[in-house]
């Protein structure tokens, strides 16, 4: 028999079983994402799948379901019937992970590392913001950045100001007042010693996962989303096709115990 836990929604609950199944079934798909993906956004993947299978749910209903069909030659049915199962998959792949997490006990860093990762992550967020304050797409990322709690994510956060450094140098080093071209180095080096300091895995098998399924399910709903917002233009669109973005954020994570509590 299924284990079901409770949501946000009580009219879906979630089925560990069919939360596998999907998983297995969409192994190609998160193959096909290529080498790399992008980092899940910090939403609460439980509320983003729940989103995504009340909309699959009303997708399959008629006469919903004829009037996707009527688009089927630029809106396959096949992607219009994952959807359901990429957000059981990715529903599947934040349990694991939330498990495995679970799991990774909780360490006393130095405080020296942590105030000197911290200093270095302020110090970066204030060359970007200062620097990069246009631009959309960096701004977005800052934002994430910013709103990281605990050692993991500060090991984390320091990886990701480095590849926004990488992604923006020449803008950057115009700052000639706080921007140090060294730092891109140490935030890596300082990355490296929290991750080595905590102890953690270097088993990221499901964090992948977690990427890799939410890809596949903002690859598979984005088409749907906009070809129903279109066909659906005078009922409320954004009501009835609404941006996986506008589920709240993850919870943050317990703070580690003892030793200094890293800014966010």
């Amino acid at each position: 028999m299924a284990t079901r836990k409770k949501t946000p929604d009580d009219s879906i609950q979630y089925d560990a079983k069919l939360g596998e199944g999907a998983f297995a079934s969409l192994a190609s798909a998160r193959r096909a994402l290529g080498e790399t993906v992008d980092v899940a956004p910090r939403l609460d993947l439980r509320e983003v799948a729940v989103l995504a299978l009340g909309i699959a749910r009303r997708i399959a209903e008629p006469p919903m379901r004829q009037r996707f069909r009527h688009v089927e030659k630029e809106l396959p049915a096949e992607l219009v019937d994952r959807l359901g199962p990429a957000a059981w998959a990715l529903w599947h792949a934040a349990v694991q992970r939330e498990t495995k997490d679970a799991t990774t006990p909780d360490a006393m860093l130095p405080t020296a590392l942590v105030a000197d990762a911290t200093a270095l992550k302020t110090t970066m967020i204030r060359v970007v913001t200062y620097v990069l304050a246009d631009d959309e797409t960096a701004m977005r990322e800052l934002a994430a950045i910013v709103s990281g709690v605990g050692y993991l994510d500060l090991a984390s956060d320091l990886g990701r100001l480095a590849t926004l450094y990488d992604a923006h140098a020449d803008a950057l080093a115009a700052d000639t007042l706080r921007y140090r071209a060294g730092d891109v180095d140490r935030a890596r080096s300082l990355a490296a010693r929290v991750v080595s300091a905590l102890g953690v895995s270097t088993d990221h098998t499901w964090a992948d996962a977690v990427n890799r399924s939410y890809g596949v399910l903002a690859t598979t709903y984005e088409p749907i989303r906009l070809f129903g917002i279109a066909m659906y233009r005078n009922s409320k669109p954004d009501e009835l096709f609404p941006s996986l973005f506008s589920v709240r954020a993850a919870p943050q994570r317990r703070a580690p115990s003892g030793g200094e509590q890293p800014s966010g």
